[in-house]
């Protein structure tokens, strides 16, 4: 398929397998659920299909990780950062802010060639425990990012969703347009997006939300924990 497609998983309608098009009718993802429901390997999922489709040089990944999930899961040749504290996630995603800023400002014919910048963030509530927001410089660039090469993909927990919906980054994530994998969680969370309550669902099994299109059940598929060392 083409470039940045990432097949998600079967569809409970007729299982068909589902397809995430980030370089078309997606430019981010937002995954939602609790612990081992399945967040982690969703976004195994869209490293691996990414790095297979794309040579290192025109991809490159800044993780955001702070439990260690996706340890080994980018190589170095491939990975721009890699930050496991919210202290560290803030210098990163300066570092990176200023390489969009640079490309906000640039020519179109300036950006041909350059990489595609991938944000991966897991568990996205335990980096904006206590109130922070380390992602913040990032904020202003997600609406840009068919113009500039971005892509962000962030998982974080359904329980205290209802208050943690409406930080500043996450908040634009979801106005950019992202599609969205709700996995098992508690319904007591009220609506998370469009209108959609999470509900208890067996491992790997999502609700997808996409602008525009109907709500879609899925069978997500598995990967494997990395064997590689972190580089």
């Amino acid at each position: 398929g083409p470039a940045a497609a990432v097949p998600l998983g079967l569809r409970e309608a007729d299982l068909g397998t589902e397809i995430l098009d980030l370089h078309g009718r997606e430019r981010h993802l937002l995954i939602m659920g609790d612990d081992a429901s399945g967040k982690t390997n969703v976004l195994r999922s869209v490293i691996r299909r990414m790095m297979s489709q794309h040579q290192p040089r025109d991809i490159v990944f800044a993780v955001f990780d702070p439990r260690r999930s996706l340890a080994g899961e980018v190589p170095g040749d491939s990975l721009g950062g890699y930050a496991t504290s919210a202290a560290l996630a803030e210098k990163l995603a300066a570092a990176v802010a200023g390489e969009l800023e640079k490309r906000a400002s640039a020519a179109p014919a300036e950006l041909a060639g350059l990489p595609r910048i991938v944000l991966v963030i897991d568990d996205y509530d335990v980096l904006t425990a206590g109130g922070s927001s380390p992602l913040s410089r990032l904020t202003p660039f997600l609406p840009l990012a068919p113009e500039i090469g971005l892509h962000a993909v962030l998982s974080r927990r359904v329980r205290g969703a209802s208050r943690g919906m409406y930080e500043p980054f996450l908040t634009a994530l979801r106005d950019s347009g992202s599609a969205a994998l709700i996995l098992s969680g508690d319904r007591a969370e009220g609506t998370l997006i469009n209108g959609v309550r999470a509900r208890t669902l067996p491992p790997g099994r999502a609700q997808l939300i996409q602008p525009g299109k109907p709500v879609q059940v899925l069978q997500l598929f598995l990967n494997e924990e990395s064997s590689r060392v972190p580089g």
